[in-house]
């Protein structure tokens, strides 16, 4: 996603393992494109690093926003509120001495902001629970990671839902060459095996993310049971302030 094939000398140097697995340069926008199971573009997200600096904790936090695009690169929109705008979403990364957590609360109510109107918004309850989903810097090949267990809670109206997600299966694959359209990268690889269950209905699938340390993901593939691609994003563009 930019031309940062200049860091590729240094990313895995005597340094590279203290390095966080995500952009943490503000004003960076990094922009991927999404393939269906056939290689057909379905369009492309555009994350743009708004900050990255000590909360009121003093914990490290990125923030990231994200903007849906369609296959020319215009935003997608939906209809909130009897108005059109843009599906934009902020993420938080927390980044600590050696790890990063993806903070799900945070991401899932920046969702239900973009998707849901005032009024919704105003009668839905929404809470997680569980582990957090944590990635360590450094990912060694064949290591193993924990599996992780979380809940997201809606409650509305008296009634309620909970759907279970689980992370399993958790195996690091070790440094990869990755060619994308935005250069080619010394990347390290997760592989995990992710399942959503709410009343009996249960799906799962198992996801490859190829991490760039200092940059963050290159390639992000999604697979079935028996490991047939479903479909996959890449970096296709990297702009710095």
């Amino acid at each position: 996603m930019r031309k940062l094939l200049l860091f590729l000398s240094l990313l895995f140097g005597g340094a590279a393992a203290a390095q966080p697995l995500v952009c943490t340069e503000p004003g960076t926008v990094l922009e991927y494109a999404q393939y269906d199971e056939s290689g057909r573009l379905t369009g492309y997200t555009r994350s743009t690093v708004l900050s990255c600096g000590p909360d009121s904790l003093g914990r490290t936090q990125v923030m990231t926003r994200s903007e849906a695009l369609d296959t020319l690169r215009n935003p997608v929109t939906m209809e909130v509120n009897g108005r059109r705008q843009a599906v934009v979403t902020t993420e938080r990364t927390e980044v600590r001495t050696s790890e990063m957590v993806t903070q799900l609360g945070a991401m899932f109510e920046e969702l239900l902001t973009a998707t849901l109107s005032s009024e919704e918004q105003s009668k839905l309850v929404f809470s997680v629970e569980g582990d957090e989903y944590t990635v360590p810097f450094a990912l060694e090949t064949k290591r193993r990671l924990p599996d992780l267990k979380f809940a997201l809670r809606f409650a509305a109206e008296g009634r309620s839902l909970k759907m279970r997600i689980g992370v399993s299966d958790r195996q690091v694959l070790g440094r990869r060459r990755i060619e994308t359209p935005a250069g080619v990268f010394e990347a390290v690889g997760l592989s995990e095996k992710v399942s959503f269950g709410f009343f009996v209905i249960r799906v799962s699938m198992r996801q490859q993310t190829w991490y760039v340390p200092g940059l963050g993901v290159v390639r992000e593939e999604e697979q079935t049971r028996s490991g047939k691609t479903e479909g996959w994003s890449e970096l296709v563009s990297v702009t710095r302030p």
